[in-house]
This record gives structure tokens, sequence and C-alpha cells, in this order.
């Protein structure tokens, strides 16, 4: 039983053999390797998180951004609509400003006419014409005449009354024509001011209409902008994913590597402990051999070890 025992330790040295020191030197390296990687991992985390956050907020913001930008695009769509119905009341109003004084012009013209030939029916001057009365309603009045005489001084003073009212007539065209003209210089004045609106109103709603296309183009780009800065924070997030991943294979790793090292250092500590029994074996069964008596603790070991029945 002895000699068996003692033979065993071959057994030992084939322990030896499986107990490769590089190996857990190896395992070692490669723990602090991963425990370097997987501290990397945490950094790129949370670095990558803080990207997140931030695009996020950017994202926040350009959506904010754009509501409000199409908001003012509507507003200002509603405006430039409010200002070209003004416009085009106004318009409206100057041409028929136009046509009223296309009117008046063509309502003088036919006045002037109308004077020009009630004119060529007098013959006569308007003066020639109130003195000749004047002295045919005296003679008529004080004179004593033949009742051949009275009929040629009536006949000539209804001729001369005649062409007084031609010429009451024609000062009524005139003063209507005069009336006309003012009219036609008060509808100036308006178009002036008509204008002077209109031209207003259309500067607005032009400058409205380019703020119009300037936002417009900005919510184009802003969207655009939001397309990207979305794909950014989707790709961040799949980013953030793989990393998350490498932590968790990583984190699987550094636990087996720890397993792996612990079973080494347990089975080098058995070899150990197997190493420091064989050599109290041997110190105890040469005692034996020599009669020597064995302390309390070297019998127990000596029982343990059957080496008492091997003697």
């Amino acid at each position: 039983m002895i000699n068996k025992y003692l033979n065993g330790g071959g057994m030992f040295e084939h322990v030896d053999k499986c107990i490769d020191e590089d190996s857990e030197l190896e395992v070692i390296s490669l723990i602090e390797k991963l425990s370097k990687k997987f501290e990397e991992l945490r950094i790129s985390k949370r670095k990558l998180k803080e990207n997140i956050r931030k695009a996020v907020n950017e994202l926040k913001l350009m959506k904010a951004s754009l509501k409000q930008i199409v908001e003012e695009v509507k507003n200002l769509k509603l405006e430039r609509d409010k200002i070209n119905v003004e416009v085009r009341s106004y318009k409206n109003k100057r041409d028929a400003i136009r046509q009223q004084q296309r009117n008046i012009i063509q309502q003088i013209k036919d006045l002037k006419y109308e004077i020009a030939t009630l004119k060529r029916q007098a013959k006569i001057p308007e003066v020639n014409v109130t003195e000749q009365l004047r002295k045919l309603k005296w003679i008529y009045e004080t004179s004593p005449v033949n009742l051949k005489a009275e009929r040629k001084i009536v006949n000539e003073i209804n001729q001369l009354e005649s062409i007084a009212e031609i010429y009451n007539r024609i000062k009524d065209l005139q003063i209507k024509m005069i009336e006309l003209k003012k009219h036609y210089l008060n509808l100036n004045d308006e178009a002036n001011r008509n204008h002077e609106l209109l031209l207003k109103l259309s500067q607005q709603s032009q400058h409205l209409h380019e703020s119009f296309k300037n936002k417009s183009r900005e919510v184009k780009m802003l969207r655009v902008n939001l397309q990207s800065k979305n794909n950014e924070v989707k790709s961040l997030i799949l980013q953030l994913n793989k990393i998350n991943d490498e932590i968790k294979d990583t984190v699987s790793k550094l636990h087996e590597l720890k397993n792996t090292l612990t079973s080494i250092r347990t089975h080098k500590n058995s070899v150990k402990t197997a190493r420091i029994k064989e050599k109290l074996a041997r110190e105890i069964l040469n005692k034996i051999k020599r009669g020597e008596k064995l302390s309390f603790d070297e019998f127990k070991i000596a029982l343990e070890l059957k080496l008492l029945n091997s003697n």
C-alpha cells in the first residue's frame, strides 16, 4: 500500500503538467484586456447616451421651430391673401374712377359741341343782344308807333329773347361743364390717393410674398434637417444597442474567464496541498521505518493515508 501510494507520485507529475502557469497568466491577461475593453465600452456608452440626449433635444427644438415657422407661413399667407383682397378692391375702384373720368370727358366733349352749335345759332354777340333788347323795349314802352312798326319791334324783341335764351342755355351748359371739370379733378385726387394706397398695399403684398417664399424654403430645409437628425438619432440608438450587446458579451466572457481563473487557482491549491501531504507522508513513512515515535498529528495523517496498514 505504501509503495502504491508513493508510486502514485507520478500522478502529481501529471497534474503539474496540466496546470500550466502560462495559462493562468494568459487568462489574467485576457481578463485585464476585457476589463479595459469593458471600461472603454462604458465610457463610449456614456458618451453615446449624452450624444443621443443632445440629438433628441436638438430634434425637439427643430420640431418646435418647424411648428412655429409653419404657423408663421400660415399667418403670412392669410395676411397676404387679405391684402390681395384689398388690392383687388382698390383696383376695381381705380377702374371705376377711370370709367367715370372717361364718361365725364365724353360729356364735356358733348357739351362743347352743343355750346359751339348754340353759338352758331345765336349769330349775334351776347353783348349786342342785351343792348338791342334794352333799346327795343325802351322804344316799345316810350315811343308811339303804328301797328306795323309795333309788330316789327315785338318780332325783333322775340328773336332777341330767343337768342338770349340760347345764351342762357350756353351759360347753363358752361356751368355744368365747369362742375364736370371740377368733378373730374376731384376724381383725379381720389385716383391719386387710391393709387398711393394701391401702391403701398402692393408693396406690402410683395414683401409678404417674399417672406412667404423665404419661410417656405426655410420649412423645406428644416424638414430635410429634421429627417437627417432623425436618421442621426436612429443611427446613435443602433450604435448604443450594439455597444450594449458588446458590453453584455464582454461581461459574459469576463464571468467565464473569472470562473476559469478560479478553477485554475483552486486546482493549483489542490495540487499544492497534495504535494505537501505527499512530502509529509514520506517523512512519516521514514519515521515509521526507523521505528520513531509519531506525534499525534502525524499519527492522524498516517491513519488517514493508511500508512500503518501498509507497514
